[in-house]
């Protein structure tokens, strides 16, 4: 990826991709710390299940994002790459903020974590642009059932995953 490549982004984009890489870096700076008399410890994102499982959620939401500019079709049915980038970066920056808020007692908050959330808040803003500017619709419930609905009347079957009968 080149200049032209960056200056041919959305802002959306250009935000998402801002963010997957800070969320990148986040991961490797210190998140907890706790000290001692004899010293002390710090860890990073990586070495916590959420910290990792976040960091490819947010990547892959912000892969999505941006892979159109790239000119890649990252749509699926009726579900546009959008709307799955929208879900993976909320799961992503839920489990960073759920790691950000349950501190255990007498361990200090590391930049890294805050950096992380914030990272991650700049994913979801810059996919919320991206949408806003194509015009995509947020996803509820109606957006992947219509979507399954419409996958398995393409593979004739029916909602509870079975041939339909004919008499």
């Amino acid at each position: 990826m080149d200049a032209s490549t960056v200056k041919n982004m959305d802002k959306g984009q250009q935000i998402a991709a801002g963010g997957g890489v800070a969320a990148l870096v986040a991961t490797f700076l210190p998140w907890y710390s706790i000290s001692g008399p004899f010293g002390g410890f710090s860890f990073n994102g990586l070495d916590f299940g959420f910290g990792w499982m976040g960091l490819l959620l947010l990547l892959g939401a912000a892969g999505l994002t941006v892979a159109p500019a790239l000119g890649k079709s990252v749509d699926k049915d009726q579900i546009k790459g959008e709307q799955i980038a929208l879900v993976l970066a909320g799961l992503g920056g839920l489990m960073w903020i759920y790691r950000l808020i349950s501190s255990p007692f007498g361990v200090d908050r590391g930049i890294g974590l805050f950096l992380a959330v914030a990272a991650g808040a700049a994913v979801i803003a810059g996919i919320v642009l991206q949408m806003k500017a194509m015009g995509i619709a947020m996803p509820n419930a109606d957006t992947f059932n219509a979507a399954k609905s419409a996958v398995s009347s393409s593979t004739g079957t029916t909602q509870t995953g079975q041939a339909p009968q004919e008499f």
